[in-house]
């Protein structure tokens, strides 16, 4: 997988988006309940 560093790159792009999506879904969540108890 290394060998090609394209598919890489989209790889680890693809990890950092997902990322990004769960921790702005757990930050709602937090400030939800933050808000509501």
């Amino acid at each position: 997988m290394a060998a090609d560093p394209h598919h890489t790159t989209a790889i680890e792009q693809h990890a950092a988006y997902l990322l990004r999506r769960i921790s702005m879904r757990y930050t709602e969540k937090t400030q939800a309940s933050r808000c509501y108890p």
